[in-house]
């Protein structure tokens, strides 16, 4: 399956922004100053909803994917042959998740089955991540595994002096980056091309990705993008 988003860079940039934004940002907003005359238990449980916010935010801002790490996810999945939309707030064994600390460990159950099902399996933490960084290009270095890979974008910088905020424009097409740069921000032109290559073999995939990972790797295009 070919899946055209280099001429559809406005899909594209969204569905990665919103996969970003999903793993790196709590989705459920709680107060911890519960209202008084608000039983004991329900206070406790909105502040120890308020501390896994606060956790979440803080990985957030660090660069730390939240992974789901310590979330246990069944190794199987019962079949169903209901035709509608799954609630997303029903857990594989059944159960319905009753708290916003809960949506944590259900994401984590959503993102495994949508990796087992659609996308590939979406590699751990490389050992190694290096970069270098000039005034026309960004360049990523990774190890893992005993192999390496590298792959560029390239920066266009306004006139002026900065720091300047920066536009990261996917695929090439579809930005007006004159206007981008008019505005005083910086422009960084990202090739997805570089890190999974679309319309080569299963057996004989390229890029990035798959130096490092593996010609033959039973992960998808889509996921390989994600982890560029």
């Amino acid at each position: 399956m070919s899946f055209r988003y280099r001429h559809r860079p406005g899909l594209l940039a969204a569905t990665v922004l919103a996969a970003v934004v999903s793993l790196a940002a709590p989705s459920l907003t709680a107060r911890a100053d519960a209202p008084s005359g608000v039983r004991p238990d329900a206070r406790t449980e909105a502040v120890r909803t308020e501390a896994v916010q606060t956790e979440a935010v803080r990985a957030a801002a660090s660069g730390v994917e939240d992974d789901g790490a310590g979330c246990p996810v069944p190794g199987t999945v019962p079949s169903t042959n209901d035709a509608t939309l799954p609630d997303p707030f029903r857990r594989v064994d059944g159960t319905r998740i009753s708290s916003t600390s809960d949506w944590r460990c259900r994401r984590a159950e959503i993102k495994e089955l949508a990796e087992r099902s659609v996308y590939g399996k979406k590699p751990a933490k490389p050992a190694g991540v290096t970069g270098t960084v000039s005034a026309s290009t960004l360049t990523v270095n990774v190890t893992d595994q005993g192999k390496s890979a590298s792959f560029s974008a390239k920066v266009e910088l306004p006139s002026g002096t900065g720091p300047f905020p920066a536009v990261v424009v996917i695929g090439g097409l579809g930005a007006d980056t004159a206007t981008i740069k008019a505005s005083g921000a910086a422009v960084i032109n990202f090739d997805p091309y570089t890190v999974g290559r679309e319309g080569t073999a299963r057996n004989n995939k390229q890029g990035a990705f798959h130096s490092v990972y593996g010609s033959s790797s039973g992960t998808g295009l889509l996921m390989a993008w994600s982890w560029g």
